[in-house]
């Protein structure tokens, strides 16, 4: 039987693929005058059988349009507008053109970045601040710098000013308003008894000080001029003789007291003679920690030939071997003839066993030295010691430091000699290696080291 064929409408093919969207883009929205950018339409599906669409603006004036390029034509706005050719789909491109002169030549901050030395400061004290913007050659790196309780923090210069205790924010503006950057500050009274532990501690252990005699359960004197320890002179040429009477707590305060004294003993037959006489406290036995954070706050002596130091030794040698593979953080060491600076020193071994140290002086400024109350402190964690002064950080010695390469500390662990348990030590020395072996001037009759505490803090 023969007959016509009839056409097939498109609601009955199965194979025919339909639009399902469009868009359109450009490299460009802002066009100078004259200028032209490519754009492209896409349709989607890729396949689809029906991909006509039909463009149009809303300023022809303003923008033209061709089979590839959008042209800018005088300033203004136009809208270009892609539609599909069954009308079911839309898709808009804001277009802008500027004359030449208009052209915006200058690099915008990206970011910007408040930085201050320390989190803590003192009422009357002022901190510089220092301001970073990226890109770092912006065009404008204007901004203000303003606190959020004038009351406790005010502006001044490139400065911040303590001026009541409390808190306050310090937020620096980009001259737009867009970008902002903080920093959080604490003003403290002058006596900074409460210390500068960082966020995230908690108290574990204190001496305070507050008593009338040294608390036996937590510090024994050491006696002599280190020949009961094997180590005569205390293996820095030391010219004092420790005694426990030269340790005295009294008005909240551990006084060590370095004095010009004649002191005659006998060791191994040996007549020995001494003309100055000291204290050398520590805790070993009785109160040590493994990590934290560890602070005293102390009152030096200034004067040639003397030597104070607050510091800290292992519980136990490591590897059954003694200094220095053991190691040794000196949180604070100070030669008194140079009142202005004080040093923090990690000692540690190298492959041959030798001593190495890393170490890092800070220097006070102008109107500050020793002889003044500060709070000299170690942030210890695993592989990381990090020193500060009045609770600004100084001096960070890592483990990639103080290893030394050595396989003996690599093959144990990160931390290695310092991840073990160390006790403290306070002291004031007279003569020795640490100053080139100054002694004391000749009307040297007494000095003292004042320990006003000393705390040990846990991670939270």
């Amino acid at each position: 039987m023969g007959g016509e064929s009839l056409p097939i409408s498109e609601s009955d093919s199965d194979n025919f693929v339909h639009v399902e969207n469009v868009s359109i883009q450009a490299d460009k929205t802002t066009l100078v005058v004259g200028e032209r950018t490519p754009y492209q339409v896409v349709i989607t599906p890729s396949n689809a059988d029906d991909p006509d669409y039909i463009i149009t603006l809303s300023d022809e004036s303003v923008v033209w349009v061709d089979e590839t390029y959008l042209t800018g034509l005088k300033k203004g706005n136009a809208v270009v507008t892609v539609t599909t050719y069954d009308g079911d789909f839309t898709a808009s491109l804001n277009m802008t053109v500027i004359n030449e002169e208009d052209v915006d030549t200058s690099i915008h901050v990206e970011s910007i970045s408040l930085s201050v030395p320390k989190n803590i400061i003192e009422v009357d004290e002022s901190m510089s601040f220092s301001i970073t913007f990226e890109p770092s050659n912006a065009t404008n790196k204007a901004c203000s710098v303003t606190s959020s309780d004038t009351s406790i923090a005010r502006i001044q210069g490139s400065h911040i000013i303590g001026v009541a205790e409390g808190n306050a924010t310090i937020t620096a503006t980009s001259i737009d308003g867009s970008k902002t950057s903080s920093a959080n500050i604490r003003v403290r009274s002058g006596s900074s008894a409460e210390g500068y532990v960082p966020d995230g501690y908690t108290l574990e252990w204190s001496d305070e000080f507050d008593g009338n005699s040294l608390n036996s359960s937590y510090w024994t004197p050491m006696i002599g001029n280190g020949h009961d320890y094997h180590i005569p002179g205390w293996g820095n040429n030391e010219e004092q003789y420790y005694k426990s009477e030269n340790a005295v707590v009294s008005d909240g305060n551990l006084h060590i007291i370095a004095k010009r004294e004649s002191v005659d003993t006998v060791y191994d037959e040996q007549n020995l003679h001494f003309n100055f006489t000291s204290a050398r406290l520590r805790t070993m036995g009785k109160i040590s920690t493994t990590y934290g954070y560890i602070e005293a706050r102390i009152k030096l002596p200034a004067g040639t030939g003397l030597w104070p130091a607050f510091w800290m030794l292992p519980e136990q040698n490591f590897a059954g071997r003694g200094w220095p593979i053991s190691g040794e953080i000196d949180i604070m060491e100070a030669k008194g003839r140079l009142p202005n600076k004080f040093g923090a020193t990690t000692h540690s071994a190298n492959s041959a066993g030798r001593d190495v140290y890393h170490f890092m002086d800070y220097y006070f400024p102008t109107g500050k030295d020793i002889t003044g109350y500060h709070c000299y402190a170690v942030e210890w964690t695993l592989g990381r010691l990090k020193f500060y002064i009045d609770g600004l950080p100084f001096f960070t010695c890592n483990n990639s430091v103080f290893q030394n390469n050595n396989e003996t500390y690599t093959s144990v662990s990160t931390g290695a000699p310092f991840d073990r348990s160390f006790h403290i030590l306070l002291n004031l020395a007279i003569g020795g290696n640490y100053d080139e072996n100054r002694s004391v001037d000749s009307s040297f009759e007494q000095a003292e080291m004042l320990v006003d505490f000393v705390r040990i803090y846990r991670a939270s």
